[in-house]
Protein backbone atom coordinates (compact mmCIF):
# COMPACT_ATOMS: atom_id res chain seq x y z
CA UNK A 1 0.00 0.00 0.00
CA UNK A 2 2.32 2.89 -1.31
CA UNK A 3 -0.01 5.63 0.22
CA UNK A 4 0.33 4.32 4.03
CA UNK A 5 2.63 6.11 5.95
CA UNK A 6 5.65 3.89 7.13
CA UNK A 7 8.09 5.06 9.86
CA UNK A 8 10.70 2.51 10.71
CA UNK A 9 13.45 2.67 13.52
CA UNK A 10 17.16 1.23 13.43
CA UNK A 11 17.44 -1.25 15.94
CA UNK A 12 19.76 0.97 18.42
CA UNK A 13 17.13 4.07 17.99
CA UNK A 14 20.07 6.34 15.72
CA UNK A 15 18.55 6.27 12.57
CA UNK A 16 15.11 5.57 10.84
CA UNK A 17 13.22 5.05 7.42
CA UNK A 18 10.44 7.00 5.98
CA UNK A 19 8.53 5.68 2.90
CA UNK A 20 7.69 8.16 0.26
CA UNK A 21 4.81 9.05 1.68
CA UNK A 22 5.94 9.32 5.08
CA UNK A 23 8.05 12.21 3.87
CA UNK A 24 5.25 13.34 1.74
CA UNK A 25 3.06 14.20 5.24
CA UNK A 26 6.03 15.48 6.60
CA UNK A 27 7.23 17.79 4.03
CA UNK A 28 10.80 16.23 2.93
CA UNK A 29 12.04 17.86 -0.12
CA UNK A 30 15.23 17.83 -1.62
CA UNK A 31 15.33 21.43 -0.15
CA UNK A 32 15.18 19.99 3.41
CA UNK A 33 18.37 20.53 5.46
CA UNK A 34 20.14 18.60 7.59
CA UNK A 35 20.13 19.53 11.18
CA UNK A 36 22.47 19.64 13.32
CA UNK A 37 23.58 17.05 14.82
CA UNK A 38 21.65 14.86 12.05
CA UNK A 39 21.39 13.99 8.45
CA UNK A 40 19.17 13.07 5.69
CA UNK A 41 20.46 10.22 3.40
CA UNK A 42 20.62 11.36 -0.40
CA UNK A 43 20.73 10.19 -3.86
CA UNK A 44 23.31 10.77 -6.29
CA UNK A 45 21.52 13.74 -7.38
CA UNK A 46 20.65 14.84 -3.88
CA UNK A 47 16.87 13.54 -3.40
CA UNK A 48 16.06 12.05 -0.12
CA UNK A 49 16.51 8.74 -0.01
CA UNK A 50 14.21 8.01 3.19
CA UNK A 51 17.03 7.18 5.79
CA UNK A 52 17.20 9.98 8.73
CA UNK A 53 20.18 9.41 10.75
CA UNK A 54 20.09 10.98 14.22
CA UNK A 55 18.77 14.52 14.69
CA UNK A 56 17.22 14.15 11.35
CA UNK A 57 14.67 11.57 12.81
CA UNK A 58 13.08 14.79 14.74
CA UNK A 59 12.16 15.87 11.22
CA UNK A 60 9.87 12.80 11.01
CA UNK A 61 9.15 12.03 14.31
CA UNK A 62 7.90 15.53 15.58
CA UNK A 63 5.23 14.77 13.06
CA UNK A 64 3.55 11.35 15.00
CA UNK A 65 0.76 11.76 17.46
CA UNK A 66 2.32 10.91 20.93
CA UNK A 67 0.98 7.70 22.80
CA UNK A 68 -2.48 8.11 24.51
CA UNK A 69 -2.24 7.25 28.10
CA UNK A 70 -4.00 3.84 27.67
CA UNK A 71 -1.61 3.54 25.20
CA UNK A 72 1.51 3.85 27.24
CA UNK A 73 -0.39 1.73 30.14
CA UNK A 74 -0.87 -0.55 27.45
CA UNK A 75 3.11 -0.79 26.50
CA UNK A 76 3.86 -1.23 30.14
CA UNK A 77 1.92 -3.80 30.88
CA UNK A 78 3.13 -5.99 28.16
CA UNK A 79 6.85 -4.84 28.82
CA UNK A 80 6.28 -5.81 32.56
CA UNK A 81 4.74 -9.09 31.65
CA UNK A 82 7.71 -10.28 29.38
CA UNK A 83 10.52 -9.36 31.75
CA UNK A 84 8.45 -10.96 34.41
CA UNK A 85 8.41 -14.38 32.50
CA UNK A 86 12.17 -14.56 32.03
CA UNK A 87 12.70 -13.61 35.36
CA UNK A 88 14.34 -9.96 35.15
CA UNK A 89 13.91 -8.38 38.28
CA UNK A 90 15.65 -4.55 37.42
CA UNK A 91 16.19 -2.97 34.54
CA UNK A 92 17.58 0.45 33.34
CA UNK A 93 15.37 3.02 31.49
CA UNK A 94 17.95 5.18 29.74
CA UNK A 95 16.07 8.36 28.78
CA UNK A 96 12.71 8.82 29.99
CA UNK A 97 10.44 11.79 29.55
CA UNK A 98 7.97 13.78 32.04
CA UNK A 99 5.34 11.40 30.79
CA UNK A 100 6.67 8.02 31.70
CA UNK A 101 8.00 9.40 34.80
CA UNK A 102 4.37 10.02 35.90
CA UNK A 103 3.08 6.50 34.56
CA UNK A 104 5.92 4.93 36.37
CA UNK A 105 5.10 7.05 39.75
CA UNK A 106 1.32 6.22 39.19
CA UNK A 107 2.42 2.66 39.04
CA UNK A 108 4.75 2.54 42.00
CA UNK A 109 2.27 4.42 43.67
CA UNK A 110 -0.67 1.31 42.94
CA UNK A 111 2.19 -1.48 43.80
CA UNK A 112 1.97 -2.86 40.18
CA UNK A 113 5.49 -2.11 39.41
CA UNK A 114 6.45 -6.12 39.06
CA UNK A 115 10.26 -4.91 37.84
CA UNK A 116 12.77 -2.49 39.91
CA UNK A 117 13.42 0.62 37.28
CA UNK A 118 16.20 2.36 37.66
CA UNK A 119 15.59 5.64 35.06
CA UNK A 120 17.57 8.48 33.69
CA UNK A 121 15.93 11.52 32.87
CA UNK A 122 16.53 12.50 29.14
CA UNK A 123 18.59 15.74 28.59
CA UNK A 124 18.43 18.85 31.18
CA UNK A 125 15.39 20.56 29.76
CA UNK A 126 11.94 21.23 30.58
CA UNK A 127 11.54 17.79 31.35
CA UNK A 128 14.24 17.79 33.40
CA UNK A 129 13.40 20.90 35.25
CA UNK A 130 9.86 19.62 36.18
CA UNK A 131 11.06 16.19 37.62
CA UNK A 132 14.19 17.36 39.27
CA UNK A 133 12.07 19.95 41.38
CA UNK A 134 12.17 18.31 44.85
CA UNK A 135 15.39 16.50 44.22
CA UNK A 136 16.84 12.52 42.95
CA UNK A 137 13.75 10.11 43.56
CA UNK A 138 15.00 6.72 45.28
CA UNK A 139 13.50 3.50 45.98
CA UNK A 140 10.32 5.25 45.60
CA UNK A 141 7.48 2.83 46.23
CA UNK A 142 8.57 -0.04 48.09
CA UNK A 143 12.37 0.23 45.82
CA UNK A 144 10.74 -0.43 42.89
CA UNK A 145 11.46 3.01 41.55
CA UNK A 146 14.37 5.09 41.02
CA UNK A 147 15.03 8.16 38.88
CA UNK A 148 18.37 9.57 40.07
CA UNK A 149 20.65 10.05 36.57
CA UNK A 150 20.12 11.80 33.47
CA UNK A 151 20.88 10.72 29.68
CA UNK A 152 22.83 12.88 28.08
CA UNK A 153 23.78 12.01 24.37
CA UNK A 154 27.68 13.13 22.35
CA UNK A 155 26.92 11.57 19.01
CA UNK A 156 25.08 8.26 17.43
CA UNK A 157 25.60 4.77 16.68
CA UNK A 158 28.96 3.31 14.04
CA UNK A 159 26.19 1.32 11.81
CA UNK A 160 24.50 4.47 11.05
CA UNK A 161 27.47 5.98 10.65
CA UNK A 162 26.83 8.69 13.04
CA UNK A 163 29.39 7.86 15.81
CA UNK A 164 32.20 11.09 16.14
CA UNK A 165 35.38 9.83 15.11
CA UNK A 166 39.03 11.26 15.28
CA UNK A 167 39.75 9.67 11.48
CA UNK A 168 37.10 9.58 8.57
CA UNK A 169 35.47 6.30 8.11
CA UNK A 170 37.12 4.05 5.89
CA UNK A 171 34.36 3.17 3.78
CA UNK A 172 33.21 6.56 3.90
CA UNK A 173 35.54 9.31 3.22
CA UNK A 174 35.35 12.26 4.57
CA UNK A 175 33.11 11.50 7.24
CA UNK A 176 34.30 12.16 10.93
CA UNK A 177 29.84 12.94 11.59
CA UNK A 178 29.11 15.29 13.87
CA UNK A 179 28.77 15.87 17.66
CA UNK A 180 25.53 16.70 18.76
CA UNK A 181 26.90 19.87 21.32
CA UNK A 182 29.73 22.35 21.14
CA UNK A 183 32.23 21.39 24.48
CA UNK A 184 30.82 24.56 26.45
CA UNK A 185 27.46 22.88 25.53
CA UNK A 186 27.91 19.78 27.22
CA UNK A 187 29.49 20.88 30.33
CA UNK A 188 26.78 23.01 30.93
CA UNK A 189 24.00 20.25 30.80
CA UNK A 190 26.68 17.69 32.84
CA UNK A 191 26.98 20.63 35.33
CA UNK A 192 23.17 21.77 35.90
CA UNK A 193 22.46 17.70 36.27
CA UNK A 194 25.39 17.44 39.08
CA UNK A 195 24.26 20.78 40.48
CA UNK A 196 21.30 19.67 41.51
CA UNK A 197 22.55 15.51 43.15
CA UNK A 198 21.92 13.52 39.76
CA UNK A 199 24.25 10.93 37.94
CA UNK A 200 25.12 11.93 34.39
CA UNK A 201 25.60 9.63 32.37
CA UNK A 202 26.84 10.55 28.43
CA UNK A 203 26.51 8.24 25.23
CA UNK A 204 30.11 8.05 23.32
CA UNK A 205 30.68 5.99 20.52
CA UNK A 206 33.42 7.08 18.71
CA UNK A 207 36.62 8.35 20.02
CA UNK A 208 36.23 11.76 19.14
CA UNK A 209 33.23 11.76 20.84
CA UNK A 210 34.74 10.23 24.01
CA UNK A 211 37.33 12.62 23.92
CA UNK A 212 34.96 15.36 23.91
CA UNK A 213 32.65 13.72 27.03
CA UNK A 214 36.27 13.49 29.14
CA UNK A 215 36.59 17.42 28.56
CA UNK A 216 33.29 18.32 29.13
CA UNK A 217 33.63 16.51 32.75
CA UNK A 218 37.14 17.47 33.55
CA UNK A 219 35.12 20.98 32.63
CA UNK A 220 32.60 20.40 34.49
CA UNK A 221 33.91 19.03 37.48
CA UNK A 222 36.45 22.01 38.03
CA UNK A 223 33.22 24.36 37.69
CA UNK A 224 30.26 22.22 39.67
CA UNK A 225 32.06 19.13 41.51
CA UNK A 226 30.37 16.21 41.68
CA UNK A 227 32.83 13.68 41.11
CA UNK A 228 31.56 11.26 43.90
CA UNK A 229 28.23 10.44 41.98
CA UNK A 230 29.33 7.81 40.15
CA UNK A 231 28.79 9.10 36.79
CA UNK A 232 29.57 7.39 33.34
CA UNK A 233 30.16 7.43 30.14
CA UNK A 234 27.81 4.78 28.37
CA UNK A 235 29.39 2.17 26.09
CA UNK A 236 32.82 4.49 25.67
CA UNK A 237 33.00 1.69 22.24
CA UNK A 238 36.02 3.31 20.91
CA UNK A 239 38.76 5.10 23.08
CA UNK A 240 42.13 6.77 21.91
CA UNK A 241 44.56 4.57 23.87
CA UNK A 242 45.91 7.91 25.39
CA UNK A 243 42.24 8.42 26.42
CA UNK A 244 41.57 5.55 28.61
CA UNK A 245 43.65 6.59 31.65
CA UNK A 246 41.76 9.53 32.11
CA UNK A 247 38.80 7.14 32.97
CA UNK A 248 40.40 6.74 36.69
CA UNK A 249 41.59 10.08 36.74
CA UNK A 250 38.24 11.67 36.54
CA UNK A 251 36.25 8.98 38.80
CA UNK A 252 34.36 7.82 35.95
CA UNK A 253 32.50 3.94 34.73
CA UNK A 254 32.88 3.26 31.75
CA UNK A 255 29.79 1.63 30.84
CA UNK A 256 30.38 -1.02 28.09
CA UNK A 257 27.77 -3.49 26.86
CA UNK A 258 29.36 -6.84 25.15
CA UNK A 259 26.75 -6.70 22.20
CA UNK A 260 28.63 -3.42 20.89
CA UNK A 261 31.40 -5.43 20.51
CA UNK A 262 29.80 -6.66 17.05
CA UNK A 263 28.17 -3.47 16.13
CA UNK A 264 26.59 -3.79 13.14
Amino acid sequence: MPNRPVWLGRVDGHAGWANTATMKLAGITRATRDPAGGRIERDADGNPTGVFVDRAMALIESRIPAPTAKESATALDTALAEMASVGMTGVDDPGIDLATYRLYRQYADRHRLTTRIYAMIRSTGKDFDAISKHGPLIGYGDDFLTVRAVKLYADGALGSRGAAMLEPYSDDPGNRDLLFHTPDELTKMIGKALGRGYQVAIHAIGDRANREVLNSYAAAYKLYGGEDLRNRVEHAQILSLQDIPRFVSLHLIASMQPTLATPT
